[in-house]
């Protein structure tokens, strides 16, 4: 039989009494992943079906038991269960409450603005839940309402215990954005930590005191939760060892967008991605999707010849590359490309127009610098670099915002950190140059569509083959999470 027990230190310790035992467990949690790798020798790209055990023993300790976080306790017991394992669970928890949200913030939910649209329900379902869990995946589309929760949830957790709270995310742009919306609602950061974790573990490498701060942590919750499978989540993670803990995020599985639940285990569809969440925050609480209508517009265009096109891909077999990434960005670098999608954008509704993802930050800065020569006024938004009309800047987020509330510019683009977390007014149209995961294709066209009227534009190129598929990916994936209003193409 597989014993079970629930350690002081927030983790679980998996014994098994035979070897038989421990190897039908351990395929169980093997699934098979795709894995890219450049030979050099042959140069050229290879992809290759591999087995991943995510539960593993490890040999160098002497019980050899496996060791994870309190999190599994739930998909422990539903995949056991379900493939007929005999288990037994020690010291586990009978009374597993969450955080109850104050009378202030359930006011506020059932005032949400969007009512019609059925947005103060979720919020206030979301509050309920929470108060019966002490950790769980609150996955909210964009719009929904996130960072209102996590503030409500901090503010309610303060007023009835004595610890400290932690809010981690993987960028610090979006830890900035947690702190204005904390401060918009006067909520008392007294006793709040914002922790971005590589900065945090990096940090204390070289000042081991630091790790002292999260000796008294009892929440902690993770923005973007997504991103937990990183080391350095888990170093922060174990170091705290809240009482409460938490995983927010609007895309779940980062790559199709579905919820994360233990039956992705049976169904071989786990990802280190899932894996992690499961494992830290245990079971989903809530999965909504957001269900808003959008305009969509195919553009057909001709930016890059076929000559062209097949010299790129002859030349690309030689190059230490992702192949289709950097045959589908050809375009993007193509002198034809900005003049292109100048005329896109001159045909957007009034508002901003978000480009986000981008394949590198040399290609945004050179889209932003070219649409801006063109008299577009255009900012580019990275970790690195921010670009605006009048050229580099160093722009906090409180600037960005406002300018974007005036409308000062027409263009914003943005790589990754620009995708995740960030709240900016009056975008009502997206062009999604790159990308086809859900995170990085329906979560900031649902920023968007946060306006009454959303615009999302295609662009095809006629001979580049590996763009277009994408592009006809793109259209099936937000046909798929969003309502279509009007569809159209054009010819450009």
């Amino acid at each position: 039989m597989i014993t079970v027990e629930c350690l002081k230190n927030g983790q679980l310790r998996i014994e098994f009494e035979t070897d038989r035992e421990y190897n039908s467990f351990e395929r169980i949690f093997t699934q098979r992943e795709q894995n890219r790798r450049y030979l050099y020798h042959l140069k050229k790209w290879t992809v290759a079906d591999e087995d991943v055990a995510y539960l593993k023993r490890d040999s160098r300790l002497k019980d050899k038991c496996l060791y994870v976080f309190k999190g599994l306790l739930s998909t422990l017991k539903y995949v056991l269960s379900a493939n007929g394992m005999p288990y037994k669970v020690v010291g586990e928890k009978t009374d597993d409450k969450g955080i109850e949200i104050t009378q202030r913030w359930l006011g506020i939910f059932a005032s949400h603005p969007k009512k019609d649209m059925g947005y103060d329900q979720v919020q206030l379902q979301t509050a309920a839940l929470l108060k019966e869990k002490s950790s769980g995946i609150v996955s909210l589309a964009v719009g929904y309402g996130k960072a209102t929760i996590i503030s409500a949830l901090v503010e309610s957790y303060l007023e009835q215990h004595d610890k400290d709270v932690v809010l981690i995310s993987f960028t610090k742009n979006l830890l900035k954005e947690l702190e204005l919306r904390l401060k918009q609602y006067d909520v008392d950061t007294s006793r709040v930590k914002l922790i971005h974790p590589t900065g945090f573990v990096k940090s204390a490498a070289t000042k081991p005191e630091r790790w002292d701060e999260l000796s008294n942590v009892g929440l902690l919750i993770a923005d973007e939760a997504h991103h937990a499978s990183a080391d350095t989540w888990k170093q922060v993670i174990k170091a705290c060892n809240p009482d409460f803990l938490y995983g927010f995020t609007g895309s779940a599985d980062a790559k199709s967008g579905h919820e994360v639940t233990p039956d992705l285990v049976l169904r071989k569809q786990l990802t280190q991605q899932n894996f992690a969440m499961l494992e830290y925050f245990g079971e989903s609480l809530i999965h909504v999707k957001l269900q808003v209508p959008i305009n969509l517009v195919s553009y057909n265009a001709e930016i890059i010849s076929k000559a062209e096109y097949e010299q790129v891909v002859a030349e690309n077999l030689d190059k230490d590359v992702p192949t289709p990434q950097f045959i589908g960005a050809c375009t993007l670098k193509h002198p034809n490309f900005p003049l292109t999608l100048a005329r896109i954008i001159g045909d957007m509704p009034d508002g901003i127009v978000f480009i986000p993802e981008t394949t590198s930050i040399e290609t945004g800065t050179a889209i932003c610098n070219a649409l801006n020569l063109m008299g577009i006024r255009t900012v580019f938004l990275s970790a690195q670099v921010q670009l605006s009309p009048v050229g580099e800047v160093s722009m906090t987020l409180e600037q960005l915002k406002a300018l974007a509330a005036q409308k000062a510019f027409r263009v914003l683009i943005a790589n990754q950190v620009g995708t995740e977390g960030l709240d900016i007014p009056n975008i009502n149209s997206v062009i999604p140059i790159t990308s086809v995961s859900f995170k990085g294709l329906v979560q900031p066209v649902g920023r968007a569509a946060r306006t009454t009227e959303l615009t999302c534009a295609l662009l095809y190129d006629k001979h580049n083959g590996v763009m277009n598929r994408q592009m006809r990916h793109k259209m099936q994936m937000l046909k798929d999470h969003f309502i279509l209003k009007t569809q159209q193409t054009k010819d450009i």
